[in-house]
Order: structure tokens, then sequence, then C-alpha cells
């Protein structure tokens, strides 16, 4: 949540000082602020979405893609958003979970050829991974790979 925090505060400042404080100050109707408002956050989420997933949701409601991705309209750009990130998250997750894969076959593999079937591989392997994990600073590691992604 507070990396979540993070990487959206530019945006949420943005927003409020140019949507909802006009909109406060009687400067602005509700219905520009709230214009206004999606296309800031609009700007947000193409910048964090592929064309592949634009074009899928276009191709899906039988729409043509226009020239400019910025003439895409809110309701078209978020669902493009939603399964880039949910991409991103699975690409990540693959990333950190292959090294523990390979640490537990290597482990078992290891066990196996020394004959030694009496101590569970995981138990082995579990105290490898967590000692790797703080060796390598894994939650900085983790941490600045999450904010790094967002441009």
């Amino acid at each position: 949540l507070l990396l979540s925090i993070i990487v959206m505060l530019p945006t949420a400042v943005k927003v409020h000082q140019e949507s909802i404080q006009p909109w406060m100050e009687k400067k602005l109707t509700l219905d520009k602020a709230i214009e206004k408002g999606q296309e800031i956050l609009k700007n947000f989420m193409l910048r964090q979405t592929r064309n592949q997933e634009i074009l899928l949701f276009l191709q899906i409601r039988n729409q043509k893609p226009p020239s400019r991705r910025e003439d895409l309209r809110f309701h078209q750009v978020m669902p493009a958003f939603v399964l880039s990130e949910i991409r991103r998250a699975f690409e990540m997750g693959i990333l950190i979970f292959f090294p523990f894969v390979m640490l537990d076959l290597l482990v078992g593999l290891g066990l196996y050829s020394l004959g030694i079937h009496t101590i569970s591989a995981q138990t082995i392997s579990f105290v490898l991974k967590i000692t790797i994990f703080i060796m390598a600073d894994g939650w900085n590691l983790l941490v600045s790979g999450i904010l790094q992604s967002f441009q």
C-alpha cells in the first residue's frame, strides 16, 4: 500500500492542483474537473501500458485505434492498464520464483547424491533462501525494482 502511495503521489498531487482545487474554488464545473482529472490519470496509465494491450481491448470492442495514443479515451485505456500491470506482476513473480526453484532442485540433488534422505530438502533450502535473500539485500532490490518499473 505504501509503495502505491509513493508511485501515485505525483499524479495525485497533479489531480488535486489541476482538477479538485479549481473545482473547490468554483473555477471549474464538476464535469470539467472530472474530465481534467481523468485526463491526468489517463496520461499516467498510458505511460505504463504497452500498445499490445491497448490494441487487444480495442479489437475486442471492434473499435478502430486512433492515430495517436493521446486520443484514446479513459475507458479504453483503463482495462489495458490493468492487464499490463497484471502481466508485469507475473513477470516479476517468475523472476523471483525461478532462482528459488533452482535452489530447491540443487539442494535436493545435493542431499540425494550424498545419500542423506533423513533431512528434508525443503528445510535446508528454506534456510538457504532466506540467507541468500538477506545477503543479496532482497528487500531493497525488490522495492527499487517495483518503483523503477513506473516511469
